[in-house]
């Protein structure tokens, strides 16, 4: 058992856990090579800057929080934002923070992949939709994960199953007089009322939820304030760094997606700074990918925590 303990000390640590030790954690960072943050007299904020401050300079795999009073909602919140998984087992030991981080996907080749079929369905959609958006002059451009993928994989993010664009508000009315061409091409249109977006699919896709098929593509609604920003209230609150200049809508590109072409804004890295980065790290995107968290071939989470992996750049 020692030799095995001693094994697993000598890996490499590069995937990311946050441990609360109220107890002992100088003990446990000392055996497992992590690092102590303490806690104390700090608000929720503060704590989060530190740990996104260890990605700076050589990224903390093992984080060991010290003197935490928050509750353990308030701490998982707090790892699923800085893209660690939480652990906080009632009975800690370095033995178990190893194996437990030895679980964890180290590069983004330990991620699940999308499997070929169904991202080719993904990228066949894809060109329909551009297609009959074209030829009906009903504009649009990529965002959130799909953008992410154009410019950072040239494509689909490798473990991404949906599809995500953009449309002004005022193309809303355009895109429900097509209806019934597109229910002609093949598709269905669904409005979800509670989120204020739309789900487009084909008719003979494999049934979901009763409403929808997979493949299908996500539209969001931009209206135009001081920039094009999320009509939904929620999306507004949950995404305030997704928004749109003028210029960056007006002056759209195409741009490679896997083995298509697709609408991007112009300037997008700087759209996906603002949405993916961090302040004093705009760039992070490039660096580190987090895993996902939802299926959407079944429309259910996944129950593998959220953590960010780091890229291999060549």
């Amino acid at each position: 058992m020692m030799l095995k303990y001693l094994l697993i000390l000598s890996l490499p640590l590069s995937a990311r856990l946050l441990v609360n030790a109220p107890a002992n954690a100088e003990k446990i960072a000392a055996e497992t090579n992590g690092i102590v943050l303490s806690t104390k007299n700090k608000t929720l904020t503060q704590v989060e800057k530190e740990i996104e401050a260890f990605d700076h300079k050589d990224p903390t795999p093992i984080v060991i929080l010290q003197d935490a009073i928050y509750s353990k909602k308030e701490l998982n919140n707090l790892a699923n934002r800085v893209g660690y998984k939480y652990y906080a087992p009632k009975k800690l030991s370095a033995r178990r923070v190893l194996k437990t981080h030895q679980k964890l996907p180290k590069t983004i080749s330990e991620i699940p992949q999308l499997p070929q079929e169904a991202a080719q369905k993904l990228y066949d959609l894809m060109e329909k939709v551009d297609s009959f958006f074209t030829k009906h002059n009903l504009t649009y451009w990529a965002g959130g994960g799909t953008l992410l993928g154009a410019i950072r994989h040239k494509g689909l993010i490798p473990w991404d199953d949906d599809l995500d664009i953009y449309i002004s508000e005022v193309d809303e009315n355009l895109l429900l007089e097509l209806k019934k061409e597109l229910f002609d091409e093949g598709f269905t249109l669904h409005y979800i009322a509670e989120s204020d977006y739309y789900k487009l699919s084909p008719i003979d896709g494999k049934r979901i939820d009763g409403a929808w098929t997979f493949p299908f593509v996500d539209i969001f609604l931009f209206e135009k304030k001081e920039n094009f920003v999320h009509r939904s209230e929620q999306f507004y609150r949950d995404y305030p760094g997704d928004y749109y200049t003028d210029s960056q809508i007006t002056n759209r590109k195409r741009a490679l997606f896997g083995p298509i072409e697709i609408w991007i804004p112009h300037d997008s890295e700087t759209a996906l700074n603002r949405l993916y980065g961090r302040e004093d790290y705009p760039h992070f995107w490039r660096d580190f990918a987090k895993t996902p968290h939802w299926d959407h071939q079944k429309e259910r989470p996944l129950k593998a925590p959220q953590i960010y992996v780091p890229l291999e750049h060549p």
